[in-house]
């Protein structure tokens, strides 16, 4: 009688991949819509206009400090700051085109320019000044410059 043989089906590689980021993608997912509601609720609204990128990003901040995050949800949350986080400030940025930026005029352009070198040289100065490293001082200030603060912060 010949002998059964058994093969044991092994889980993909793209399987355990995605197992091990799901419980932190979920948590991401959650506070990311949990900071569109907030973000849209009438009476906060009103009161101070928040974006839910604003929001989000305080949700965030305030979940890592004041929440214990068990480790299990550490590889989705660094997952989504590498991928989705970074996509999105990609995206964002699409929104800009170049009849927007031509619709401001030389003037408009000039000023934007102006904005965007006297903030990255703040950032150097003040880099120096505090005696961080110029290349963390340059990502500041052209992060701040010409994305804003959110993507500085994401």
């Amino acid at each position: 009688m010949p002998a059964e043989t058994t093969t044991a089906r092994r889980p993909s590689p793209a399987l355990d991949r995605f197992a091990a980021v799901a419980p932190g993608l979920a948590l991401c997912a959650v506070l990311a819509g949990l900071s569109y509601a907030i973000a849209a609720w009438p009476a906060l609204n009103q009161a101070v206009p928040l974006s839910a990128l604003t929001v989000g990003i305080l949700a965030g901040v305030l979940v890592r400090l004041c929440v214990p995050i068990p480790a299990s949800m550490e590889p989705g949350i660094r997952w989504t700051l590498h991928y989705v986080l970074r996509t999105g400030i990609v995206l964002l940025g699409f929104r800009l085109v170049l009849q927007d930026m031509l619709s401001v005029g030389m003037g408009g352009l000039a000023l934007v320019v102006l904005a965007v070198g006297s903030t990255l040289t703040l950032a150097v100065v003040l880099g120096r000044a505090l005696r961080l490293p110029d290349t963390l001082s340059v990502l500041v200030g052209s992060g701040t410059g010409i994305c804003g603060a959110s993507a500085v912060v994401a």
